[in-house]
Parts: structure tokens; sequence; C-alpha cells
């Protein structure tokens, strides 16, 4: 199980280029805004959403995700 399905990471790119500091937990809101922004986009072009190669499932939307932790 891989941790990218675990954790969940914001960084301000601008401040730190290196993506030394995560700022999830002091910008949780922050982060649902770009997912369900993300999510949306995704949805209007029609994007290929992976599977998980156990299960088959479809992986959630990045607002599904965050919504869900």
């Amino acid at each position: 199980d891989p941790g990218w399905k675990k954790r969940v990471e914001l960084f301000n790119i601008k401040e730190d280029i290196a993506e030394a500091k995560n700022i999830y937990k002091e910008n949780p809101e922050l982060a649902l805004s770009m997912a369900r922004e993300l999510s949306v986009y995704l949805k209007s072009c029609d994007a290929q959403i992976p599977k998980d190669k156990k299960s088959g499932k479809f992986l959630p939307m990045p607002d599904e995700f965050l919504e869900n932790k």
C-alpha cells in the first residue's frame, strides 16, 4: 500500500522550491478548495481516472479523498 494513498501534501512552491515543508496541516481548507477546483476541472475534460491495481476500483477524485480523511 503506497504511502501516497495515505498522505496529503501541500507546499508553497514560491517560498519552498525544495518542497521541504508540508503546510497541509496549517492549511487544510486551502488544500480542500484546491482539490475541489481540480476535481471540477478533471470532470469537465472527462479525464481518465486511475484504478487501484489490486482492487480494480477507481481511485477517488481529489476532493473526495480529502473530504473522507
